[in-house]
């Protein structure tokens, strides 16, 4: 019965992995998209840097939702197998994802005054 639960649990683990790279790729492309469909529309000076900004900004949340999951992902694998290798992995991610969250949180901020 522990075995069976332990299988279930795996492939949540990978489908939590699968779910942040989809997040973060559908970030990228809606990042894309609107960096392209905003240059052939050829805006002014002023309202492109502002537009790159919200480009940036949305980009870093899809990002920083990505990295959420992939916490959890890495959290989930260290409970089932708890080994250094994956210690060390969750607090890179974790302070990857912290990182990315204060400067992202700062920018927003600033913009907003």
């Amino acid at each position: 019965m522990k075995d069976y639960f332990i299988v279930i649990a795996q492939h949540i683990v990978v489908a939590i992995g699968i779910i942040s790279m989809v997040v973060i790729c559908y970030g990228i492309i809606i990042a894309v998209v609107s960096f392209i469909t905003g240059e052939i529309a050829h805006t002014k000076s002023s309202n492109r840097i502002e537009r790159l900004f919200i480009i940036r900004s949305n980009f870093g949340i899809y990002l920083l939702l990505g990295l959420d999951f992939l916490i959890a992902e890495d959290v989930l694998k260290t409970i089932l197998d708890p080994e250094i290798e994956e210690l060390i992995v969750l607090g890179g991610v974790v302070l990857v994802r912290e990182i990315l969250s204060f400067f992202l949180n700062r920018e927003l901020k600033s913009s907003q005054r």
